[in-house]
């Protein structure tokens, strides 16, 4: 039976497309959930919070806890020297928060310019995917299963069949194999780690096309006026 509203989401698409989306969307709602949580654990009323406590709070605000304990660590030792309260207060814990967020994105930074030393990428590629360029090199990485630092054919097979791109007829074969002639720029059957990036843009807009043409489909099958 057929079904109005059907849904159908590609996970390759939904994370190139909606996850940073949604991304800058939970930046802006931890700033709320933090309050919450923080009141949550503050049964006494007292308006502090031991440093687990705020642990806690870092693991439900999916933070890396790691650099979090760090910066927590940090604090205590001066609050120690400074014969300061061992406990925090929600602003002090905000300034914490912010804190392992910085260093945080320092050293994602940190790793997106390694990454475009050791793949030899051009500014123009890298500042095209600099938002999604570690994900992808880690990708890349687990596809490059001989840690050539290119893929190769029975590679870039994987690859297709991950995306949920191997042929089924001979048009989608024809279209799969202009999809890789045109990633691989420099002809040699092997896809480096900048070529890679290409194909994922054409994947991305394969997608995006195919689901264009769905739209226009699932349109005219229930436009029967055609108005």
């Amino acid at each position: 039976d057929d079904v109005v509203g059907e849904v159908c989401v590609d996970i390759f698409q939904f994370s190139l497309r909606v996850v940073p989306q949604v991304r800058n969307f939970l930046v802006m709602m931890q700033g709320n959930d933090l309050a919450r949580y923080f009141d949550q654990y503050d049964a006494q009323g007292t308006g502090r919070l031991s440093a687990e406590q705020c642990l806690e709070i870092g693991r439900a605000l999916k933070l890396d806890v790691k650099i979090l304990r760090d910066v927590l660590d940090t604090r205590s030792r001066s609050s120690k020297k400074d014969k300061g309260v061992k406990r925090i207060g929600i602003d002090e814990f905000h300034r914490v928060v912010v804190k392992c967020k910085e260093q945080v994105e320092r050293a994602v930074r940190q790793c997106e310019r390694k990454i475009k030393e050791d793949t030899k990428t051009s500014d123009l590629v890298f500042n095209e995917f600099r938002q999604d360029i570690v994900g992808l090199h880690d990708l890349f990485s687990s596809l490059d299963e001989d840690n050539s630092g290119s893929l190769d054919s029975k590679e870039i097979t994987q690859i297709m069949n991950e995306f949920g791109l191997m042929p089924r007829t001979a048009k989608e074969r024809d279209e799969v194999q202009q999809i890789l002639i045109e990633a691989d720029v420099d002809g040699n059957g092997e896809l480096s780690f900048e070529e890679f990036l290409f194909l994922v843009k054409r994947i991305r807009n394969h997608h995006k096309d195919l689901a264009t043409e769905r739209a226009k489909i699932s349109f005219r099958k229930y436009d029967k006026d055609g108005s």
